[in-house]
């Protein structure tokens, strides 16, 4: 743990969330882009929000929060205590935002999520899912009636393909322990579209966007680059 001074205020956190907040200007340029994206409908939400995912609260806080109608309020989940102990903290006088810890995976959703929010919004998380249908489940209990999730996931990514490569070479091997741990949800679909709509649809979703887009990311920091997915 490292203890710091914020505003005349020490807080500790862990070494965890200053390690990705320094490699998140993917997810938060990401998260940027969605919130512009559908900046007219997002301007106009004035209740009860939650961000799934929120990690150290940055995004939640500095993005999506400015989107919103002033009157909203939004809750930041993750399944990370250290994350959610660090945004507590940091962004204890911001009097529009809550923190919690939730597994949006969680076969028992708590009683105060159900029907709860206005709009659910996911950035750069619910790739990570082992159980991704169990978390959409979950969303849709979450929501108002009429209410809206606005989520942005990775269907797959090319260096999968070099890790599964790499399991072959003596010299990585060792340290690739089970890349099976990498693999997304939709990461071996071939009209990922297509099926995610269909399972949507399929938990009582009506889908009214639902696009799939290549994107292009670099880093010229090794290290950073790699902790976005490790």
């Amino acid at each position: 743990m490292l203890t710091i001074n914020n505003n005349n205020d020490v807080i500790k956190y862990s070494y965890n969330s200053l390690k990705y907040i320094a490699s998140n200007t993917s997810q938060r340029e990401k998260a940027i882009a969605i919130t512009d994206e559908f900046n007219e409908y997002l301007k106009n939400v004035s209740g009860k929000c939650i961000d799934i995912g929120c990690g150290p609260g940055d995004v939640t806080k500095d993005i999506i929060l400015p989107a919103l109608d002033p009157n909203a309020v939004v809750i930041g989940t993750d399944i990370s205590e250290s994350m959610i102990d660090y945004a507590k903290k940091k962004y204890i006088k911001e009097k529009r935002l809550e923190f919690d810890v939730l597994d949006i995976q969680t076969k028992n959703l708590p009683t105060k999520y159900v029907s709860e929010f206005d709009l659910v919004f996911s950035s750069h998380t619910l790739h990570w899912c082992n159980d991704i249908t169990q978390a959409f489940e979950n969303i849709y209990r979450m929501l108002r009636p009429n209410g809206v999730m606005l989520i942005l996931f990775v269907t797959s990514h090319n260096i999968f393909n070099v890790l599964e490569n790499l399991i072959y070479d003596g010299r990585f091997a060792p340290h690739i322990k089970d890349v099976n741990k990498y693999t997304w949800p939709l990461g071996k679909s071939i009209n990922p579209r297509k099926q995610l709509k269909e399972l949507l649809q399929t938990l009582g979703f009506t889908v009214i966007h639902c696009s799939h887009r290549d994107t292009f990311h670099q880093d010229a920091n090794t290290d950073r680059f790699f902790c976005k997915f490790f």
